[in-house]
């Protein structure tokens, strides 16, 4: 790259995404036109099939999809040392089908990379979501697994004794693994090195068989 006067060297092509890293799961019953559950749920959305699927993986899971969201579904397990913070940002279909289209990625990308300021120290993200229990209109259903006693603990324990970790989700159920065009591996490898150096964060990705 020529800046002013100084020819520069880059550092190196960012490396596509592996697509034998894709995450396939059995979407039986599921509209890939309808994203998110709502209230009451939606049980063809995008978003409750991947509550149903998660729901055994974390000890405190909350619905923070609408205006404002950190992510659509965050799941969270902890240890001595950590509090492990997994953000989940899904994406309906174009067209609700299987497609190589890569607009199907934009949004969801971009949405993935812009919540990894959360990682910040100064972004307090359990008193976050405190205030969107105390304030939205789904409050009293935003946490699917836990108490709000659980989540003024873990806002207490990110302030003072525990370091957070960040990693990124992104559900594209409109994705095919075994057709995955080089465009959106390049794009997802793009986001997946983006959250390496900014937060040491990885990234999964789910989508069709």
């Amino acid at each position: 790259m020529l800046y002013a006067n100084n020819l520069i060297s880059l550092r190196g092509v960012t490396v596509p995404f592996n697509a034998d890293d894709l995450i396939t799961l059995n979407w039986n019953g599921v509209d890939f036109n309808v994203e998110s559950m709502d209230w009451p749920h939606k049980t063809n959305s995008i978003q409750y099939h991947i509550w149903q699927s998660i729901k055994d993986d974390y000890e405190f899971i909350f619905d923070d999809d609408g205006s404002g969201e950190i992510a659509d579904l965050i799941g969270v397990n902890q240890d001595a040392k950590n509090i492990y913070v997994n953000l989940y940002h899904l994406k309906f279909a174009v067209e609700g089908k299987v497609s190589q289209r890569i607009s199907n990625f934009y949004e969801v990308c971009g949405q993935a990379q812009k919540s990894l300021k959360w990682k910040n120290s100064d972004m307090d993200i359990f008193r976050r979501l405190i205030a969107r229990v105390e304030s939205t209109e789904k409050a009293g259903n935003r946490i699917l697994k836990g108490d709000v006693e659980a989540l003024k603990q873990l806002a207490q324990d990110a302030s003072y004794t525990k370091k957070v970790v960040v990693n990124l989700h992104i559900v594209q159920p409109g994705l095919s693994k075994a057709k995955a065009p080089g465009d959106i591996l390049q794009l997802l490898g793009v986001v997946k090195n983006y959250a390496f150096e900014v937060c040491n964060a990885s990234l999964s990705v789910y989508c069709s068989e």
